[in-house]
């Protein structure tokens, strides 16, 4: 897991799920020794979630627009 520091102005405003933002910040907590931002591991999900599934959003968003890429 890669830990990132934003600079609060680039980044966005995201709302979470009550329990999705408790659960979030439990995980966190249990690196406190690394540091870890809430920021960093929300990122680091996307991040996967993009690597992993990119090929498919981007093919599911063509087949219905103009592509994107």
């Amino acid at each position: 897991m890669v830990n990132r520091f934003s600079s609060g102005r680039s980044g966005k405003v995201v709302y979470l799920r009550p329990e999705y933002h408790e659960r979030l910040l439990r995980i966190v907590q249990l690196s406190r020794e690394e540091k870890t931002t809430l920021y960093s591991y929300i990122d680091n999900i996307m991040e996967h979630h993009f690597r992993e599934f990119g090929q498919d959003i981007t093919d599911y968003f063509n087949e219905r627009n103009k592509p994107i890429l």
